[in-house]
Protein backbone atom coordinates (compact mmCIF):
# COMPACT_ATOMS: atom_id res chain seq x y z
CA UNK A 1 0.00 0.00 0.00
CA UNK A 2 1.60 3.54 -1.08
CA UNK A 3 -0.78 5.58 0.64
CA UNK A 4 -3.83 5.89 3.16
CA UNK A 5 -6.27 8.61 3.46
CA UNK A 6 -9.01 9.27 5.41
CA UNK A 7 -10.42 11.66 7.65
CA UNK A 8 -8.41 14.71 6.16
CA UNK A 9 -5.28 12.81 6.85
CA UNK A 10 -3.15 10.93 4.49
CA UNK A 11 -0.48 8.56 5.62
CA UNK A 12 2.75 7.68 3.21
CA UNK A 13 3.86 4.45 2.82
CA UNK A 14 1.81 2.14 5.40
CA UNK A 15 2.80 -0.87 3.77
CA UNK A 16 5.39 -0.37 1.31
CA UNK A 17 7.30 -3.60 0.01
CA UNK A 18 10.87 -3.44 0.97
CA UNK A 19 13.56 -3.71 -1.98
CA UNK A 20 16.74 -2.06 -3.03
CA UNK A 21 15.25 0.13 -5.98
CA UNK A 22 14.43 3.67 -6.18
CA UNK A 23 10.73 4.10 -7.18
CA UNK A 24 8.83 6.87 -7.81
CA UNK A 25 4.82 7.04 -7.81
CA UNK A 26 3.23 10.26 -9.65
CA UNK A 27 -0.11 11.20 -9.60
CA UNK A 28 -1.88 9.25 -6.70
CA UNK A 29 -5.00 10.68 -6.02
CA UNK A 30 -6.15 11.26 -2.42
CA UNK A 31 -9.29 11.12 -0.73
CA UNK A 32 -9.72 15.05 -0.15
CA UNK A 33 -8.48 16.17 -3.69
CA UNK A 34 -4.57 15.17 -2.83
CA UNK A 35 -2.38 14.68 -5.67
CA UNK A 36 0.37 12.96 -3.95
CA UNK A 37 4.49 11.71 -5.37
CA UNK A 38 6.35 9.99 -3.79
CA UNK A 39 10.00 9.05 -4.28
CA UNK A 40 11.44 5.84 -2.12
CA UNK A 41 15.05 3.73 -1.69
CA UNK A 42 15.17 0.92 -0.15
CA UNK A 43 12.12 1.16 1.81
CA UNK A 44 12.93 4.69 3.08
CA UNK A 45 11.27 8.00 1.54
CA UNK A 46 13.20 10.17 -0.51
CA UNK A 47 10.86 12.54 -1.09
CA UNK A 48 7.03 13.72 -1.47
CA UNK A 49 5.08 16.25 -3.26
CA UNK A 50 1.29 17.19 -2.39
CA UNK A 51 -0.84 19.08 -3.69
CA UNK A 52 -4.07 20.38 -2.96
CA UNK A 53 -6.55 20.59 -6.07
CA UNK A 54 -9.39 21.59 -3.43
CA UNK A 55 -7.21 23.78 -1.63
CA UNK A 56 -8.26 21.65 1.77
CA UNK A 57 -5.47 21.75 4.53
CA UNK A 58 -4.06 17.64 5.64
CA UNK A 59 -2.47 15.92 8.26
CA UNK A 60 0.37 14.20 6.38
CA UNK A 61 2.01 11.16 8.64
CA UNK A 62 4.45 9.05 7.68
CA UNK A 63 6.48 6.52 10.17
CA UNK A 64 4.31 7.70 13.08
CA UNK A 65 5.05 10.87 12.66
CA UNK A 66 2.10 13.99 11.49
CA UNK A 67 2.27 17.31 10.35
CA UNK A 68 -0.43 19.72 9.93
CA UNK A 69 -0.08 21.53 6.26
CA UNK A 70 -1.92 24.72 5.35
CA UNK A 71 -2.85 24.97 1.72
CA UNK A 72 -1.84 28.32 -0.49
Amino acid sequence: MLLRAMQGEVELLPALPLNGRRVYIHGLMARGGFEVDIDWEDGKLKQAKIVSKLGNPLRLSYRGKVVELKAN
